[in-house]
């Protein structure tokens, strides 16, 4: 404290919580910090309720095999790769990460850049990933998103994106929002998917916090945004994208919803400018926005 250090020995652990076993944590509450893994696991990890708040130097939570969060509040203040493991599972919860590298990171350890079979899964909950530098959605392998809520504020340049994905993006329910650099290395859900999308592509950068709105035909917003860094692409999908119906996008403006992650929810927005409107087809509508 102070402004003082501190060098441990060798033979000292650096990591917070670690196991050479299975960690299984349900119902406590840990206020983490950690010079490298926060949690670590050389096998598995379980989270199943209680409340964390995690500050790591490396790896905010970290498995050799599958990571699982059942329930619980898990907030990932400072890492280089907020969550990495083989097979991540979010089945419930609520999941905040920053990181400066992957917030998520599915990943065999191969370094490979092809589908080296691990697997990010999403059947509920909440995630909200902001990565500085890194991709904020990356799986080495796959990618399944049946449920629940995702939230991506990319990185601040490419060539790192929002989703990165060596397999297949396979989406069939939920909400997802996800803002990127520029269009390189631009990814989104896989044609596979069964529930529709929306990936588009500015021709000028938008400023951080510049809000991106989508409203129907009505009048009524889908999705009300505000990334944290500067966006020239973005990512949506709902289950209220049907098709053959059109859709304005708007940028700017402001409202009087209710925030979190970036995401608003209620209230009214207005004052932006309607810069396109688009007409969903198929599964991914792809649209270069003026």
């Amino acid at each position: 404290g102070g402004g003082s250090s501190r060098t441990v020995s060798a033979t000292l652990s650096a990591k917070a919580i670690k196991a050479g076993g299975a960690i299984s944590l349900t119902g406590t509450s840990f206020n983490l910090s950690a010079a490298e893994d926060g949690i670590h696991s050389d096998t598995g990890i379980t989270i199943d309720g209680g409340t964390y708040t995690i500050s790591a130097d490396d790896d905010g939570i970290h498995a050799t095999s599958d990571i699982t969060f059942e329930s619980g509040e898990i907030g990932i203040t400072k890492s280089v790769e907020g969550v990495e493991g083989k097979l991540i599972t979010v089945n419930s919860g609520n999941i905040s990460v920053v990181s400066s590298d992957d917030g998520f990171n599915g990943t065999a350890g191969t370094q490979s850049e092809q589908n080296d079979g691990s697997y990010i899964y999403i059947n509920g909950g909440t995630v909200i990933i902001n990565s500085t530098t890194g991709d904020a959605l990356d799986s080495n392998g796959s990618i399944a998103m049946k449920s629940g809520t995702v939230i991506l504020h990319g990185p601040k340049s490419s060539p790192e994106v929002a989703i990165d994905c060596n397999g297949t993006f396979n989406l069939s329910g939920g909400f997802l929002v996800a803002s990127g650099p520029s269009s390189q290395m631009f990814e989104g859900p896989s044609s596979s998917s069964s529930q529709k999308s929306v990936m588009l592509v500015f021709r000028s950068s938008n400023a951080a916090s510049t809000i991106f709105n989508m409203q129907d035909s009505n009048g009524k917003s889908l999705v009300t945004f505000k990334p944290a860094r500067a966006y020239s692409t973005m990512i949506f999908s709902s289950s209220e994208l049907v098709s053959g119906q059109t859709f304005s996008v708007y940028t700017g403006g402001s409202t009087t919803g209710n925030e979190a992650g970036g995401l608003y929810t209620g209230g009214t927005y207005s004052g932006g400018t309607l810069r396109q409107t688009i007409s969903v087809s198929g599964t991914i509508t792809s649209a270069t926005i003026n």
